[in-house]
């Protein structure tokens, strides 16, 4: 890997590769997204980070230091689904969490700075109303970090 990203650098860039493939991103603080049904948008999204593990270091931690760092990623996604085909819409729903990942995906096929894997669709639910599917997946992004901003 060539240069070092802030954990901000990569979760911005995660954003810009799902809003460039049409999708809307949600205006509430990422970790907010999900938790007001009133505020969902057909395919919105939000990339939320919640840790981060930094190797490489010999305990000392100096300003300049760089290590790789292991950083998670949460892509949560909105699907709405309409009352007059629910399976049908889940099911849609569920592709379109695919093509999310195969979006985050392919912007690591042109990039030495930065890996990115898949480690888990840990939540799939369906709002209070019964009108959009919610999805929170999972990646690892592999990339330099150093201790200057």
């Amino acid at each position: 890997m060539d240069s070092c990203l802030s954990v901000a650098q990569v979760r911005k860039r995660v954003a810009q590769a799902l809003t460039e493939s049409g999708l809307e991103q949600s205006r509430q603080v990422p970790d907010l997204f999900g938790l007001d049904p009133s505020q969902f948008a057909h395919q919105a999204f939000a990339v939320v980070v919640p840790s981060s593990i930094i190797e490489d270091f010999d305990g000392r931690d100096n300003y300049g230091d760089e290590g790789e760092a292991r950083t998670v990623l949460e892509v949560r996604v909105s699907h709405h689904i309409r009352g007059d085909d629910p399976q049908g819409d889940y099911d849609a729903a569920l592709d379109f969490e695919q093509r999310v990942m195969s979006t985050v995906l392919c912007d690591t096929d042109r990039s030495k700075s930065l890996k990115l894997a898949i480690l888990s669709v840990p939540e799939r639910t369906v709002s209070p109303e019964a009108d959009y599917f919610l999805s929170r997946i999972r990646f690892q992004a592999t990339h330099r970090y150093r201790f200057v901003v």
